[in-house]
């Protein structure tokens, strides 16, 4: 059996079949590959914390506006509601985050 014929041009060095002597080494990941995967997971990060702040920002912006005419202004439990929806929305934005490991 004849060996397969090797390219000739410059950087072709261990482009041959699998198995043979040529094959090309494993290669390490480059510095800015390495770089952008932890640009991409702080950037994970940054928005998951962004996305947990915002629901309760968003419902303390509503209650502040201080409309006359909403139900909750006059129920007993209307603000501690308020709180505990602020509460909850961010611990449920958590648990998801922290689940696929964005946080």
């Amino acid at each position: 059996m004849r060996p397969s014929p090797q390219p000739s041009w410059p950087g072709a060095e261990g482009t041959g079949a699998p198995g043979t002597s040529a094959t090309k080494p494993a290669t390490s990941p480059s510095p800015k590959a390495l770089t952008d995967q932890q640009r991409t997971e702080s950037m994970k990060t940054v928005s998951s914390w962004g996305a947990i702040l915002l629901v309760p920002t968003l419902i303390g912006s509503i209650y502040g506006m201080n409309f006359s005419h909403m139900p909750e202004l006059d129920w007993r439990y209307g603000y501690p509601m308020a709180l505990g929806l602020m509460a909850a929305s961010a611990m449920v934005l958590y648990i998801v985050f922290k689940r696929r490991d964005w946080l």
